[in-house]
């Protein structure tokens, strides 16, 4: 019988430094930032023209600078549409997508820009598709109200298109709405073939578009209950899952005063769908910029270990200590690599649009004006209980008539999300020029 070296157990002093070293891997982003006297003075000027949801997220804005300002320029957006601040509004969603196309984008320059940005800009806010569909969305809706088409068009096929293009991976889009209000506003610019085309590919999209009339004079879009959060799941928290929010869904039923066709509404955005599905297939999460979609496989071996330990069984049952160390060190190289590749996996991005709707709903009619006054909405929550909204109306008469209203405005008090930021110079200047920029009473209408 071959004479072998004695089995020594290699290496566990190794395992445990090596452990140990890679546990000490993970860095919190951010910090905490607090107003000093100077901010107090500086904002002042700017928080007394805004509402309360506005200064709430104006001030997040501010303390948190460039990390995350995508995210709460989307919050500020919306919550400035709501209180008719339209100059605000238009400003904050041009700050949101100017930063989202400079990751995102079919244009190959920019794909050849983003190459060279820092790894600290990257960790910037740029948002899941859903959320840089949506930004695009509201952009459009903004030019709409002013009665700008063609960008109005070019807003919404963007969206259109941030609905496929995912960080490491490109999707079908099904997001039909998009496609159908870049016809509709194709339509009120008089390009009347192309916005025939647009909604027909909207309505293959999704069915419920498909109920919609392809000749519509006026719009009445209503946002529907409160939009997904996003939660980290797996043993680091490393896998991010979309999840709806409990009683999350209203649903409209009626408009007073009912104009001409308007009054029936067809749901055709639903955005935890959205969320939980990648070109219609549902997604169990995201890791690492990837989808991992729930018909897949979960490919999770430890080939090293299970290895390593049949060969050391083999060794025993055969006396050799050769092959019982040959299986020791395998099974312990196993185990240091499952062990780095859990230590290096990142908690998941679970920043979220915090203002974002559950549904869209649209209701549309071929003929009639709209009331300059605003639309009264009925609609129904979760509970059965039915309630009203005013919606806005931005285009009463001409071609194309349009009014908005949202069943759960922006809430007064403020997320409960971590408020992160720095002192850095970049965040310093950035500060200082919204400052500069959103301090315009008088544009705020």
């Amino acid at each position: 019988m071959k004479t072998s070296a004695p089995f020594r157990p290699i290496a566990l002093a190794v395992l445990a430094g090596s452990t140990l070293g890679l546990a000490a891997c993970g860095v919190a982003p951010g910090g905490n930032v607090t107003l000093t006297e100077r901010d107090t003075a500086r904002l002042n000027p700017v928080l007394q023209t805004l509402t309360e949801p506005e200064r709430v997220a104006f001030k997040r804005l501010y303390l948190e600078g460039e990390r995350n300002a995508a995210l709460n320029f989307q919050t500020l957006g919306v919550a400035a549409m709501e209180a008719n601040h339209f100059a605000i509004a238009e400003r904050a969603f041009d700050e949101a997508v100017q930063r989202i196309e400079r990751f995102y984008t079919n244009d190959a320059n920019a794909q050849k820009a983003k190459s060279t940005f820092t790894a600290e800009s990257i960790k910037d806010f740029k948002g899941e598709p859903y959320e840089r569909a949506m930004a695009f969305y509201y952009r459009g809706l903004l030019y709409l109200r002013a009665g700008d088409y063609q960008n109005a068009r070019a807003s919404f096929l963007k969206a259109d298109y941030q609905d496929t293009v995912a960080e490491k991976e490109a999707y079908q889009g099904d997001f039909g709405v998009m496609n159908y209000l870049a016809g509709w506003a194709s339509s009120c610019d008089g390009d009347v073939a192309k916005g025939r085309d647009l909604i027909e590919a909207g309505a293959r999209k999704d069915a419920n578009v498909a109920a919609l009339p392809v000749e519509a004079r006026s719009l009445v879009i209503v946002e529907s209950g409160s939009g997904p959060i996003k939660v980290g799941s797996g043993k680091h928290r490393e896998l991010l899952t979309i999840q709806e929010r409990p009683a999350s869904a209203d649903e409209p039923l009626t408009v007073n005063p009912v104009a001409d066709g308007i009054g029936r509404f067809v749901k055709v955005a639903d955005i935890v769908y959205q969320g939980t599905t990648r070109g219609g297939r549902p997604i169990q999460g995201i890791l690492d910029g990837k989808a991992q979609f729930k018909d897949s496989a979960q490919a999770v071996g430890e080939v090293g270990v299970t290895t390593g330990v049949a060969v050391m069984q083999s060794g025993a049952l055969s006396n050799n200590a050769d092959m019982m160390n040959a299986g020791a060190v395998v099974g312990l190289l196993g185990m240091v690599a499952t062990l780095a590749s859990e230590a290096v996996k990142p908690a998941a991005d679970i920043r979220y649009w915090p203002n974002l709707p559950r549904d869209i709903y649209v209701s549309a009619t071929g003929a009639g004006d709209l009331p300059e006054t605003g639309l009264d909405v009925r609609y129904r929550k979760p509970d059965g209980s039915e309630h009203s909204l005013q919606a806005q109306t931005w285009r009463a008469a001409g071609p194309c008539g349009i009014a908005w209203g949202r069943t759960r405005p922006t809430p007064q008090t403020a997320d409960q999300r971590p408020l992160e930021g720095s002192r850095s110079p970049k965040d310093e200047q950035f500060r200082q020029r919204i400052v500069d920029e959103f301090r315009i009473g008088e544009e705020k209408a």
